[in-house]
């Protein structure tokens, strides 16, 4: 097994930063488009970043304070197993609810899709899918076909704590030379992930109706032209009423529905700002293309969720 004797941690990114453009342009290996949907002045800089190497092992650690709204795609031709922080609470997840003691892992080739609460915080473990394979021929496991693969798992309270123990040196500041037991990792998440019975069943909360209707919405928003959806469409396309949806957003996001949508247009407009194939964009026109008819209001949005003005955002693109 190509394993070192003892694997060291070779830090690559290791940063804190002011918004979350500026951490997905600086991640390595991933290809990330997080998108605010309620800005956080309070929490100061939007989260921090580490990235590092141990082995044959590709780690990550990332806490955001911020209520995200999360695309893109892991890590190439490998399995990346997501361990919930501390402070991680919950989390829509390629159409799986998550909980604290869940464990995800990224299909090799999948792509990402979550929503996320404000102080989100979890590690990273990528593990080659011929490192899969040969973890599996060690310990005498059979690997399944792809479609009888669990991509959410829960575990028990004492398995995740080792593996938070262990994943913490991602949080701290240590030396470069700091020993970590790679190999110990990644047999645990493999051997704990196939040795799930059966993929996990999405799970009810004692609240039952506020979660189904949580549920409905955001498969609803997944699939859906989001400039076409209202509050008062969404409602009816759940099939809940506009209070219980008002109780679920306030809970997981601690926003309204109708902000929840607004905040997807104006990262749509960023979009298009943003997007270098666009010559001499006009704000004006760009936001009316996503339903933003009052220039000063759409403005004042736009700074209060970016920290800048839409006419900054071209500029520094044209920069």
């Amino acid at each position: 097994m190509a394993w070192d004797i003892e694997p060291v941690f070779d830090t690559v990114v290791d940063a804190s930063f002011p918004d979350v453009d500026s951490m997905c342009d600086a991640v390595r290996s991933w290809n990330l488009d997080f998108r605010p949907l309620v800005a956080n002045e309070a929490m100061g800089a939007a989260g921090r970043l580490r990235q590092a190497r141990s082995g044959p092992l590709e780690l990550g650690y990332a806490r955001i304070r911020a209520a995200l709204e999360q695309f893109g795609a892991p890590p190439p031709g490998a399995y990346t197993f997501v361990i919930p922080g501390k402070a991680f609470k919950r989390l829509w997840w390629r159409g799986h609810e998550t909980g604290p003691a869940t464990i995800l892992v990224f299909p090799i080739g999948s792509e990402l899709y979550s929503l996320s609460g404000p102080d989100f915080e979890i590690s990273t473990v990528t593990i080659s899918e011929a490192l899969v394979d040969e973890i599996c021929e060690d310990l005498g496991l059979v690997v399944p076909v792809s479609r009888f693969k669990t991509e959410v798992f829960d575990v028990e309270p004492a398995v995740l704590g080792e593996l938070r123990l262990h994943l913490s040196v991602l949080s701290q500041d240590v030396p470069s030379d700091f020993p970590l037991d790679s190999q110990w990792v990644a047999e645990l998440l493999v051997s704990t992930w196939l040795g799930q019975p059966n993929p996990r069943r999405l799970q009810t909360s004692a609240n039952q109706r506020r979660d189904l209707a949580m549920r409905k919405c955001l498969s609803i928003i997944e699939k859906s032209d989001f400039l076409e959806l209202t509050p008062t469409t969404l409602c009816e396309s759940a099939g809940v009423s506009e209070r219980t949806l008002q109780y679920a957003f306030r809970d997981r996001f601690g926003i309204t529905p109708a902000a929840f949508l607004k905040a997807r247009r104006l990262a749509a407009v960023r979009r298009a700002l943003l997007n270098p194939l666009v010559k001499d964009p006009a704000v004006g026109d760009i936001a009316g293309d996503f339903g933003f008819w009052h220039v000063g209001q759409f403005a004042a949005d736009y700074r209060r969720v970016f920290g800048e003005l839409p006419s900054a955002t071209v500029m520094r693109r044209d920069s």
